[in-house]
């Protein structure tokens, strides 16, 4: 069952900051954080935890690394931190951080609600009736003849790298990083398009610092300028955060094709490369709407994620994207 303590919805630091103020002493560990977290939230990657502990204290040396900042923690060297004062106590529910983007949330939020409204409905009954289905790609899930360890771990190694390489690069992605991501979703043509360092880590830098103040949408659409197709950049951001992001490549895009209100399909389906005896419905889109229909695709995903999470399946997004994949052959 979900925790409604800790919902899949808050954001990452908050839940941080939650952690460090139930853990009941004044000077903790990251390790400590990561415990606590993972009582009611195992899914959440430790290696992103310890990232968010070290974005929230000025004092750490990598600090300034991170394009987002939430100053909730004082570092006292040697892996300790504590609570600033104006933490020690609950801080009020409306209270938000200067550098969150307001007016963007509300307007993304208000979106999210209109699309919940036209198409909640439609897309729990869409997850109860392909319920055994989604259970089965997921544990059935396999990339180029792996295992499904092995596939989960290459994964995780990606996602670790990600991470890694915001911290080293002040939140940008390094272009080793994007070769192994390609290398790893396009075997046949492994190498990233830029070769420029410095565009690769700009760019990327600027998508990632969109998709840190919560515009999956817009950082869609900055990476698509490099040039990249929809499945080349979700890839990038689906693999950074497997909780809260998804790739959209065309095996989720054709599982979904029968989600649908009226005849309309209500997420497009990015196109596939041929195959001999083989056709597929697809839709061409310019970047921006690519965008727009990434975010919708998380929508979706969230639906069916918190419908799985009350029947006792333990899904996070990118688990109902690998079940999608499967389904999507």
């Amino acid at each position: 069952m979900p925790d409604y303590n800790n919902p899949p919805d808050m954001k990452r630091w908050q839940m941080v900051l939650k952690a460090a103020r139930e853990l009941g002493k004044e000077i903790f560990t990251a390790n400590d954080l990561v415990k606590k977290i993972h009582e009611s939230r195992p899914d959440v990657p430790a290696t992103s935890i310890r990232t968010y502990v070290i974005a929230m204290a000025p004092e750490h040396e990598s600090y300034h690394h991170y394009p987002t900042h939430h100053p909730c923690f004082e570092y006292l060297g040697s892996g300790k931190y504590k609570l600033m004062p104006q933490y020690c106590l609950q801080l009020p529910a409306a209270s938000t951080p200067p550098n969150e983007a307001i007016g963007n949330a509300s307007a993304v939020s208000n979106s999210k609600e209109v699309f919940l409204q036209r198409y909640g409905g439609i897309i729990t009954a869409w997850t109860e009736g392909n319920k055994n289905a989604l259970i089965a790609g997921r544990k059935d899930y396999r990339w180029k003849d792996k295992t499904l360890i092995e596939s989960l771990e290459k994964r995780n190694h990606l996602t670790r790298q990600i991470v890694l390489s915001r911290i080293r690069n002040n939140g940008g992605v390094d272009l080793e990083t994007l070769d192994s991501i390609m290398e790893w979703g396009f075997p046949k043509n492994p190498q990233f398009a830029e070769r420029n360092q410095n565009k690769c880590l700009e760019v990327t830098r600027q998508a990632f610092n969109l998709l840190d103040e919560g515009k999956p949408s817009e950082a869609i659409c900055k990476l698509m300028s490099f040039p990249l197709i929809i499945s080349r950049a979700s890839k990038m951001i689906g693999l950074s955060d497997p909780n809260y992001f998804a790739i959209y490549d065309s095996r989720v895009g054709l599982a979904l094709a029968t989600l649908k209100k009226g005849d309309g399909r209500i997420i497009k389906i990015p196109g596939r490369a041929p195959q001999a005896g083989r056709t597929f419905p697809s839709d061409n889109c310019g970047s921006e709407e690519w965008g727009e229909n990434y975010q919708k695709l998380l929508w979706v995903l969230e639906v069916i994620r918190n419908v799985l999470n009350e029947e006792g399946y333990p899904f996070n997004l990118a688990d109902v994207e690998m079940a999608l994949f499967m389904m999507g052959k």
